[in-house]
């Protein structure tokens, strides 16, 4: 699928990848698109995963409103939350992170 040439595009796209799901988000994460983001990652805890990999490597921007998604679902608040790993950023959105104080987050394996 060709991803749209549009500023606010975002995607959430789940594929398996071995044992747990990956997460590729595609576009552009902000204020309007996070809900969808915190609706897909509430849809795959319900389902029971144990484990969930966000890949951000085609994500092009990230606003606060993403990073909060970000940091509430990387809480060990409920235990059945899903562990959540955070892989591929770059750029600006590695950037967020860094300025935020939270480039913890970001796996760098």
């Amino acid at each position: 699928m060709d991803v749209p040439n549009r500023p606010d595009y975002f995607e959430a796209r789940v594929v398996v990848r071995g044992e747990h799901p990956v997460v590729e988000l595609h576009g552009e994460l902000d204020m309007a698109s996070a809900p969808q983001l915190d609706g897909c990652l509430r849809e795959l805890a319900e389902a029971g995963a144990e484990a969930v990999t966000l890949d951000l490597s085609k994500l092009d921007f990230c606003d606060s409103s993403g990073v909060a998604v970000f940091v509430r679902w990387s809480k060990p608040a409920a235990e059945d939350s899903p562990a959540l790993q955070l892989r591929g950023a770059t750029g600006t959105v590695r950037r967020v992170f860094e300025v935020a104080g939270l480039s913890h987050l970001l796996d760098t394996a």
